[in-house]
């Protein structure tokens, strides 16, 4: 079963998304995608929610959210 992601806002800050909720997502699976360190300096990462609400540590170093999100539609493809 193929899985169509897609980025919905969280939170900006002056004006840029810095936290993003990845919708598409499995049934029972969330994820974030985040711009974490120093502000205009950090890099983009993932974190995934299980089912039972336990989550992964923050993972990889994007350049950008729609970096992150393709990684994360590929490590999504690769496990259905």
């Amino acid at each position: 079963m193929k899985f169509n992601l897609s980025l919905g806002e969280v939170a900006a800050l002056d004006g840029l998304v810095v936290h993003n909720r990845v919708l598409g997502m499995p049934l029972e699976q969330q994820a974030m995608i985040a711009k974490r360190g120093p502000h205009n300096q950090g890099r983009w990462q993932i974190m995934r929610i299980n089912p039972d609400g336990t989550a992964t540590n923050w993972q990889g170093a994007y350049p950008s959210a729609d970096e992150a999100l393709a990684d994360l539609q590929k490590q999504i493809d690769d496990e259905m």
